[in-house]
């Protein structure tokens, strides 16, 4: 993840609510493009790539987790938009046909292949692909990337989207393989990681992705007071986050990811600091003859009534490469 200045990644229930969420953050000021018309090509196309699991996405039984996937990266001014979901084995073949026969038709024959496709349906009936991926192709202006791996009857169908937010000026970082994304995805999954958020921490990030975290709340507990605490511990890791990034004005880079299974649900966050601020927390850290007094400082005492102090509650520091990092970490037990 680290070749990536902003990234979302979510591998958790899937469907229509979480649409306005993603619509939310593709306008949020992080992945602002600066260009008007390339900000409404972006939110078209994450919501395109989202749909797209919504409306072909099948899972192999319906107690297992979810094996879909959802990513959207920023590398310079390039973004790459990543989906991951089930389909059956049987359509795999038409599936890479269809793609490999969209990423050969230039711009004009795309314009036509949309035109037929709208009028007739016809490219649809011959196995070819249908609006959604035509328009993705096209507005993307670029080729898609995609792999499939099978999985029993199953095979698991990746996308990934990449995207010049300026084409008159375009980026001059390389285009990120579709396999970087790939083992993101099957370490999510591995790891039961269900969302990261890596970035330029903002305000009006906090609803959309707090909003998905409360969405899938009941995927990890049933008991509504569970739920209720770990809403307002994850509302208040992403605060800290921010309020963390305001204080060090222009270092407004962190990360939070969720983890999560029956027994336990581990929040994290990342701050990266000043190396003057990361020396004097780390120093504070260090020297405090009762880490929990210093711990309950640091993060305050509205997480103590919700029980925090009884899991676990851990504060660091490290370095990596160029970065100070000062991390908390909260595992909240179930049951």
């Amino acid at each position: 993840m680290s070749s990536c200045s902003t990234g979302l990644w979510y591998a958790g229930r899937i469907n229509d609510t979480l649409t306005e969420e993603i619509i939310a953050i593709s306008k949020s000021d992080t992945f602002e493009t600066g260009i008007s018309t390339s900000n409404r090509k972006l939110g078209f196309l994450m919501i395109e790539s989202f749909q797209n699991i919504i409306r072909h996405g099948v899972n192999d039984s319906s107690n297992e987790p979810s094996k879909s996937a959802f990513g959207l990266m920023k590398t310079g001014g390039l973004y790459h938009i990543f989906s991951s979901n089930r389909i059956l084995k049987v359509n795999e073949d038409s599936m890479t046909e269809s793609i490999n026969k969209l990423n050969s038709l230039s711009f004009e024959e795309l314009n036509e292949a949309y035109r037929e496709q709208l009028a007739t349906g016809l490219m649809s009936a011959k196995g070819g692909a249908g609006l959604g991926l035509i328009e993705i192709r096209r507005k993307s202006g670029k080729l898609l990337q995609f792999n499939i791996n099978e999985a029993g009857k199953f095979a698991d169908f990746n996308l990934q989207i990449d995207y010049d937010a300026d084409p008159e000026n375009p980026s001059n970082h390389p285009i990120e393989a579709i396999e970087k994304n790939l083992v993101v995805k099957d370490l999510l999954h591995e790891k039961d990681i269900k969302l990261v958020f890596k970035g330029d921490f903002r305000p009006d990030l906090i609803a959309p992705v707090l909003k998905i975290f409360l969405r899938n709340l009941s995927s990890f507990t049933q008991d509504i007071s569970e739920a209720k605490t770990l809403y307002e511990v994850g509302n208040f890791m992403l605060q800290n986050l921010i309020d963390y990034a305001l204080d060090n004005e222009a270092w407004r880079k962190g990360l939070i990811y969720v983890k999560a299974d029956r027994k336990q649900v581990q929040i994290v966050t990342m701050n990266y600091l000043d190396p003057v601020h990361y020396d004097q927390l780390t120093n504070e850290l260090s020297n405090s003859s009762d880490r929990t007094l210093f711990k309950e400082s640091l993060i305050g005492s509205s997480l103590i009534s919700l029980g925090v102090d009884n899991t676990g509650l851990t504060v660091d520091s490290f370095k990596e490469d160029d970065d100070h990092i000062f991390c908390i970490k909260i595992n909240i037990k179930l049951g």
